[in-house]
């Protein structure tokens, strides 16, 4: 049995004596009989490991039973003690059926920390698993949907498990329930420890907390870690369930870390030796194992929300499949200054909308609104706010019946986005887009279809002849500002012509047979088959930039910034280093920093653009070796004031491009030390205008540019449809 097992287990062979090493050093031994801080009798050893033992004991005064943990002291530190100490006492204040909880906590004979929790008599997954080998479906949603149901309650005030694995959910199976009920146990046990790794099964502890198999790939890099942590754990411990096996497994700890940080997800199908399991359940999974933490679910709440659809048979939003939906017979005037013009009102079900934004991927619950009405936002963080999980369109949430926050805003906000921008995001801006896209799509698909017109080439007759019913993406001449890439625009033999193409686009690769090999000098590319767009852009003769990400476009953030994003394999990047001529590159997320920094292309290139990339130190780090690069794009990677320190090391680092940040005015001391820094673009609107101004004074030999954190000026789909 594991020393996180708070059971009754009546098998033989378990020696009852176990020693406990004590804060000055001093181990002392513990037997059943034994009476600890003169409240609590020892009456069973039920498990120990490398944090200490768990025992059954009675309360000499209640008489009641309980579980009660003792503390290895030699991996404790007094920080990390106060720490806990702080933490079990916001679990004790937790008040659900499927966390186990602490009722008290203290020091032995001033030398061995322990505290009480419930005493359960069951069994944990982990030994279930074990004994049955991988579960059905419908059983593993039942004790999932609990799961979820558990950690969304922690994580709304604040609390994160760090450590979810099948072990550490216990299966108590009630009289007169036919489910087995399921309770969350060791909350926030993995910031005990100091730094030790004695196996995969044990908790890896100090900067690295967690269990190998089921760790964030941000865990396995000692970042901070924050509830979608947990998404990615549980991820791991539904996966194992439903087929037998963590989803990565190394023959090391680090080769499994380094499984997590760098490897796609395997289907469930593929380990489970080829079974078969709901599309949505596949989807699911696959959204919580996402790499970057932007990519997976938000919420706990979302995924006890799709899980209850899946176990109804339902399709859910991570299936990127859009239901139709029948239009309303009333239309809307669209409010002057959100674009004018008439929508029609996708649904309206008893009064209330649940809307998915396609492409955009974000989810409002909103009330038919008035002509001014805004989506609703707001400013705090923490706790996470619980966010409606809508997945298709017209269906009511009968969970969620008022109106909710758009979780983008809420990181939009953290990012430094001001109040009014946040206010500029209109109701029908969504709906607009949401249309727009749909009729995009439908559009091009006819294009695409064409084989005469897909015989033909853009360019003819000095000038390009781009679809007049569709805005494909935007084209900058020369330098000039981008315009939309929109029926003729006239352009001369040997311009410098740059194409940044939109979204939609992404499912048509075809879209690059139309251009000439030298048409182009500059590429954003936005393909879901990026592997086929670099084969057929490797062979442009005159290519010298290249951007899996589009970098005009500020869509809303989270895991809305697939909307301007292509998703690279670290193969890709080797076809990438194939093209000789680059001098501009842009990467995004999933790749990791890790991958990025073998690249050749890194010795040639004079503008690096990065977004969302994983452990950008590891990037930012080795960039110093780098004196070619003398411009440098930093967008949505958190960037704190610390992190600034690396690019100082930077001789010839001339233009600075940093876009959803965490910087603070603070952070102008990193700028002062950059040698060689002539130009600086921020998008900080949270800090005043004072704050501003005193920041350019203090520059005086950097340009300093601020620009909005939120821009819709290049959302359009369709052509005169603002």
């Amino acid at each position: 049995m594991k020393e996180n097992d708070y059971t009754i287990d009546s098998r033989a062979g378990l020696q009852q004596t176990t020693l406990i090493s004590g804060i000055s050093g001093i181990s002392r031994s513990y037997l059943p009989g034994d009476i600890v801080d003169n409240a609590y009798q020892l009456t069973q050893l039920l498990g120990r490991g490398g944090m200490g033992a768990v025992f059954s004991c009675v309360h000499l005064s209640l008489q009641k039973n309980y579980a009660l943990k003792l503390l290895a002291a030699d991996n404790l530190s007094n920080e990390v003690w106060s720490r806990f100490q702080l933490e079990a006492k916001a679990l004790a204040k937790l008040n659900h059926p499927g966390i186990v909880s602490i009722h008290n906590m203290g020091i032995d004979k001033n030398q061995c920390p322990y505290y009480v929790m419930d005493l359960l008599i069951g069994n944990t997954l982990d030994q279930l698993i074990h004994k049955q080998g991988r579960l059905q479906v419908d059983q593993v949603l039942d004790i999932f949907i609990q799961v979820a149901d558990a950690l969304a309650s922690a994580h709304s005030q604040g609390i994160i498990h760090r450590d979810i694995k099948p072990s550490n959910l216990m299966l108590i199976l009630e009289t007169g329930k036919k489910l087995p009920t399921v309770k969350i146990v060791d909350f926030g046990i993995a910031r005990v420890q100091k730094q030790d790794l004695p196996g995969q099964s044990q908790t890896a502890t100090g900067l690295v907390f967690g269990t190998p198999f089921y760790m964030s790939p941000e865990q396995c890099d000692g970042a901070r870690v924050d509830e979608r942590s947990d998404i990615y754990s549980f991820g791991c411990a539904i996966f194992e369930a439903l087929t037998g096996k963590p989803p990565f497994v190394g023959e090391t700890p680090f080769q499994t870390f380094m499984m997590h940080q760098t490897q796609a997800p395997p289907t469930l199908a593929k380990v489970a030796g080829g079974a078969t399991f709901p599309e949505a359940l596949e989807a699911a999974v696959q959204k919580m194992l996402q790499k970057n933490r932007a990519d997976r679910y938000q919420a706990m709440s979302q995924i006890k929300h799709d899980l209850e659809r899946i176990k109804s048979g339902k399709l859910i939003r991570a299936q990127e499949t859009v239901a139709v939906v029948p239009e309303v017979e009333n239309s809307v005037e669209a409010p002057s200054g959100q674009g004018g013009g008439q929508l029609k009102v996708l649904a309206i079900v008893a009064g209330l909308l649940v809307f998915s934004v396609a492409g955009l991927g974000c989810w409002l619950i909103f009330k038919p609104p008035a002509a001014t009405e805004k989506i609703a936002a707001t400013t705090t963080v923490t706790p996470p706010v619980q966010t409606a999980a809508g997945s298709s369109f017209g269906e009511r949430d009968s969970d969620n019946e008022s109106e909710s926050v758009g979780l983008p805003m809420e990181v939009l906000h953290r990012m430094g986005a001001s109040q009014k921008e946040i206010d500029s995001i209109g109701i029908y801006d969504s709906l607009r887009i949401t249309t727009d896209s749909m009729e995009y799509k439908k559009r091009m698909k006819g294009h695409i279809s064409d084989p005469v017109w897909m015989a033909s080439k853009f360019k003819s007759r000095g000038a390009f002849h781009f679809p007049t019913d569709l805005v494909m993406g935007h084209i900058s001449i020369n330098g000039k500002p981008p315009v939309q890439a929109v029926g003729d625009i006239p352009v001369s033999d040997g311009d410098k012509v740059r194409l940044l193409l939109l979204t939609p686009n992404k499912p048509s690769v075809e879209i690059l047979d139309k251009f000439y090999p030298d048409d182009l000098i500059g590429v954003e590319v936005l393909f879901d088959d990026s592997s086929r767009a670099i084969d057929k852009l490797s062979k442009w003769t005159r290519l010298e930039e290249f951007s899996c990400f589009n970098t005009i476009i500020k869509a809303l953030p989270d895991r809305t910034e697939n909307w301007d994003e292509s998703s690279l394999q670290p193969r890709d990047l080797i076809k990438i280093d194939s093209m000789k001529n680059l001098k501009v590159l842009g990467l995004c997320g999933p790749l990791s920093a890790r991958s990025i920094v073998h690249m050749t292309s890194l010795r040639r290139i004079h503008s690096l653009r990065v977004k969302r990339i994983y452990d950008i130190a590891v990037l930012l780090q080795a960039l110093k070796d780098y004196d070619n690069i003398d411009e440098l794009w930093l967008v949505h990677q958190e960037t704190t004031d610390k992190q600034l320190a690396y690019l100082v090391q930077m001789k010839n680092l001339k233009r600075l491009v940093i876009r959803r940040s965490l910087l603070t005015p603070g952070c102008i001391r990193y700028f002062k030390a950059m040698p060689a820094l002539k130009y600086l673009r921020l998008d900080r609107n949270d800090w005043t205008a004072a704050q501003k101004a005193d920041f350019k004074k203090q520059l005086p030999h950097i340009t300093v540019e601020f620009e909005p954190v939120i821009d819709k000026t290049y959302w359009q789909m369709i052509p005169n449809s603002k």
